[in-house]
């Protein structure tokens, strides 16, 4: 997957929207490394990988994503009948990355990109943040991560199609430390044991709807919770809202774990519509 990098250089239709008539995101798989988590500082960056399923509508010679802060990119893309194709250059613009091939790329409903890169991270206000916490776990200061995308930072996170108008879904595994906890817009799917490394954990979570690139989201630490289940218009079905705050200070959650509880009642009945996630995670 190795490809060769053009030097940086940016373009007057860098911030153009990306062209989904030509080529269309259709499910992202998104893997993160967070191990060095453990590490008693802020991390600077992580290795990560997305295969993502396209449909590429029409022959093109380049494919585009939204990119920011990601760098040594390596990319793939596979078609339905096993034949590979690896970019010739890849060029980074200001907020994208252009993917050139050598020869055009046929139509296909189900080719699949599969990206690997390295992620910078640091405390912007945007993207994926690093918070230092006190552990009780261990003496020295832990870091934990949170998010913010919206309305156009995902494409700090993962190369993508960052516009609201473009949805897809959403599929996120997260390696972490063992002893921190893993939360994103659905619940967990599965947890395994690294057997090579057992003091970390890969946290694989259920697809999302169909939604915009901004809306995904996550966070990782040490967390304590309180709870509470809120019926929905089926009385045999509940959804379980959560409020997660620092070790210690669950007391700290019990009132924005009552708004969150009366604000769902009440679009649920203003709007005639269930909340449509199995789930609602608060982090405080």
């Amino acid at each position: 997957m190795d490809t060769l990098h053009s030097p940086i250089n940016f373009k007057n239709d860098d911030y153009s929207l990306l062209d989904v008539d030509t080529i269309e995101p259709v499910n992202y798989l998104i893997f993160f490394d967070f191990s060095c988590l453990d590490i008693p500082t802020y991390i600077t960056s992580v290795n990560a990988k997305e295969t993502i399923h396209i449909n590429i509508k029409r022959p093109v010679l380049t494919i585009e994503l939204n990119s920011v802060d990601i760098h040594s990119v390596k990319a793939k893309l596979t078609y339905q009948n096993g034949k590979e194709k690896v970019p010739l250059r890849i060029e980074y613009l200001k907020v994208k990355i252009v993917l050139c091939f050598d020869c055009l790329l046929l139509p296909d409903t189900n080719a699949i990109l599969e990206i690997e890169y390295i992620k910078k991270v640091y405390y912007s206000g945007s993207g994926i943040l690093p918070r230092l916490y006190q552990s009780l776990s261990h003496e020295e200061a832990r870091c934990s991560i949170y998010t913010q995308f919206e309305p156009c930072s995902a494409r700090t996170a993962f190369p993508c199609w960052d516009q609201p108008q473009t949805k897809s879904t959403f599929q996120l595994e997260l390696l972490i430390p063992s002893y921190q906890i893993a939360i994103s817009n659905t619940p967990i799917e599965s947890k395994e044991t690294m057997t090579r490394d057992p003091a970390n954990v890969l946290v694989r979570f259920k697809k999302t709807p169909l939604m915009s690139a901004y809306l995904l989201g996550f966070c990782i630490g040490e967390f304590d919770f309180v709870s509470v289940d809120v019926p929905f218009h089926d009385p045999n079905v509940v959804l379980p809202i959560r409020m997660y705050t620092p070790v210690g200070s669950r007391e700290e959650g019990s009132f924005s774990l009552d708004i969150a509880r009366k604000s769902i009642l009440l679009f649920n009945e203003k709007f005639n519509l269930p909340y449509h996630l199995p789930k609602l995670d608060l982090v405080y």
